[in-house]
């Protein structure tokens, strides 16, 4: 099981960078794909996967993921951003914040 905290998202002058940190929860070795996702909020139920990570991570071990996004493909209004095992919905652990 995989747990994740720690979402920092910044606009950067090339684009954005959206970094998360992934724990391994359990008692034994196993990697995670970790996904972003963002959508332009409001309510909105359309996400677009916009970067994914295979991590392999030992039992107990933390790692800070990190994602970036080029300027073209980031509108200027206000993004939510969710990082975490899938779709931020339901039991699937995430981290969720604005960009």
């Amino acid at each position: 099981t995989f747990a994740y905290s720690g979402l920092k998202a910044r606009r950067t002058a090339s684009g954005a960078e959206i970094r998360a940190t992934v724990k391994n929860t359990s008692s034994r070795d196993g990697d995670e794909v970790v996904q972003l996702y963002v959508s332009a909020g409001l309510g909105e139920e359309i996400r677009s996967l916009r970067g994914f990570q295979r991590v392999h991570l030992r039992a107990g071990e933390s790692r800070e993921v990190r994602f970036t996004l080029p300027r073209e493909d980031i509108p200027q209004a206000t993004l939510e951003v969710s990082v975490g095992g899938g779709q931020p919905v339901d039991a699937t652990p995430y981290v969720k914040g604005s960009l």
